[in-house]
Parts: structure tokens; C-alpha cells; sequence
């Protein structure tokens, strides 16, 4: 699951021309996802 995430915002990043931004935002969102889904389990 997430190589294909991370394989379709290096296409999307590919394509974009500040896509650098564009992935560190998308990275950023994804980290801060999974570690609330950790945090409600705990």
C-alpha cells in the first residue's frame, strides 16, 4: 500500500514542476496519518 502511495507521487512529482513541495506535503500528511491511527491505538 504504501510503495504504491509513494509510486504515484513520484509520477505525480514527475509531471509537476515544484512537485518536490508537492511530495514533502504529501509525505508530511501520510507520517501524520499513520501516527494518529498508532496513537488511537495505543
Amino acid at each position: 500500500m504504501l510503495m504504491i502511495y509513494a509510486h504515484k507521487v513520484r509520477i505525480f512529482q514527475d509531471m509537476s514542476t515544484n512537485g518536490d513541495l508537492t511530495y514533502r506535503r504529501n509525505k508530511i500528511a501520510l507520517e501524520t496519518q499513520y501516527l494518529q491511527k498508532i496513537l488511537l491505538y495505543v
